[in-house]
């Protein structure tokens, strides 16, 4: 019985002492967990009394203020793109009259250097017969001529020999 309870409280001892190094030891990692919350604790002490120091609703404002610029901006350029695509519109509109006027004036432009080609090649051929039948006339004008110029020789010489 002595010999049981002397081992049970020998036991008992270890037990304890055993127990208490190992509390000693997680209660030491512990203290070291601890001394790092701790840090981290006044660390993110820290950061909240900046966070604090924010005045949001300022911040909100000026975000708000610079995003009303942007749309601003956005909305000015958006009109400026809007009249440029009409004013472009126009121009191709008008370039595309202009271009169906040049066709028209072009077509007619043509037609009429092809009636007035057929009308100088008509002429041409007239202004060609006159002037054969011109050089006909000539012609005969000169035989005319010669045999009148023949004939007042004859006269004049007949004249002249008579009066002798």
């Amino acid at each position: 019985n002595t010999d049981l309870t002397k081992l049970f409280n020998d036991l008992q001892k270890i037990f304890i002492e055993q127990t208490k190094k190992d509390v000693e030891i997680e209660l030491e990692k512990i203290g070291e967990k601890t001394n790092d919350f701790q840090t981290k604790i006044t660390s993110f002490g820290g950061e909240i009394n900046r966070l604090e120091k924010v005045d949001l609703e300022k911040h909100f404002d000026k975000l708000q203020k610079t995003l009303s610029d942007i749309f601003g901006a956005i909305n000015a350029i958006n009109l400026t793109l809007t009249t440029v695509v009409q004013t472009l519109t126009g121009i191709i509109q008008t370039l595309g009259t202009i271009q169906i006027t040049i066709d028209k004036n072009h077509n007619a432009t043509q037609q009429l250097a092809n009636q007035n080609v057929v009308l100088v090649l008509e002429k041409l051929n007239l202004l060609e017969i006159q002037n054969e039948t011109l050089k006909k006339d000539l012609f005969t004008n000169r035989i005319i001529q010669v045999v009148c110029l023949g004939v007042v020789g004859l006269i004049f010489l007949v004249i002249l020999f008579f009066k002798k």
